[in-house]
């Protein structure tokens, strides 16, 4: 298992998303409440999210000068993908207002944004991976490939939410 890129990069994307949604309640405290509601031991999960990101990230690293891949594109984007981001945005912040629109301005935006994002990084991947695919073809592969990596995180973050309760329980008891 420590050879092995699929664990790593499972871990880095798990470490990402108990990152992601420890800061936000942090964020959610602190706004609610001030200072004082911000727990000690989320600030320590954040903490050792963060170190695990580190490791996972410098194992990766290591792994791939060891056996470097085989990718023969370039982190380019034609003129065609960059209209088809473009796009994507319009139908996801329309999509996202329609669902929600009395809080469009103040979460939907930027949730928007996000996937958006994270679209335009899987699109670059697409283009970084695979030289020979393009049009609707590269623009479906991103898509699917933002889809994998969330749920990745979400199966990430339910296994680290599951060794929660456990050590809660062996706590408890």
């Amino acid at each position: 298992m420590k050879n092995s890129k699929a664990f790593w990069w499972f871990l880095l994307a798990s470490c990402a998303g108990m990152t992601l949604i420890g800061c936000a309640a942090g964020i959610i405290a602190l706004l609610d409440s001030g200072l004082g509601a911000v727990s000690p031991i989320v600030l320590i999960w954040i903490f050792g999210e963060v170190l695990l990101g580190i490791a996972a990230v410098r194992n990766l690293k290591r792994l791939y000068a060891e056996t470097p891949a085989q990718w023969t594109g370039r982190w380019q984007l034609r003129l065609s993908d960059l209209l088809a981001i473009v796009f994507f945005a319009g139908a996801t912040m329309a999509a996202v207002r329609e669902l929600s629109p009395e809080s469009f301005a103040r979460v939907g935006a930027a949730s928007s944004l996000l996937i958006v994002l994270a679209y335009a990084a899987s699109m670059l991947f697409v283009s970084r991976t695979d030289v020979t695919i393009t049009g609707v073809e590269k623009w479906v592969a991103a898509f699917a490939l933002m889809i994998g990596i969330i749920f990745t995180i979400m199966a990430g973050v339910v296994v680290q939410l599951f060794l929660l309760a456990g050590v809660a329980l062996l706590i408890c008891h």
